[in-house]
């Protein structure tokens, strides 16, 4: 995991601020479900995480510090009107193919 995160941040030259979680660096942040079938039991979480987890376990998802995601609702977006705008485009490009 050290090698992963920190071992990163220093082959890109960011150790100062990536790397690890501490106050004052950029964080990416993502919390899994890991109570499901696929991902126990485990001898080693880390890495069943790895092989076995996918973007369907992810609950919550911060971005440079920021709260993107919270129990699988993204708060910076307006899904709703979002899936709407894009009905609409794909009715109109369905209309331009008759």
């Amino acid at each position: 995991m050290k090698m992963a995160t920190l071992g990163g941040a220093c082959a890109l030259g960011k150790k100062d601020v990536l790397g690890t979680v501490e106050e004052g660096k950029k964080a990416d942040v993502i919390l899994l479900n890991i109570d499901q079938p696929h991902l126990t039991p485990t001898q080693n979480l880390i890495n069943t995480i790895v092989e076995a987890a996918n973007g369907h376990d992810v609950t919550d998802s911060i971005i440079n510090g920021r709260i993107v995601m919270k129990n699988r609702e993204v708060l910076t977006l307006d899904e709703e009107r979002i899936r709407h705008e894009a009905q609409i485009h794909m009715e109109e490009i369905v209309k331009r193919a008759y």
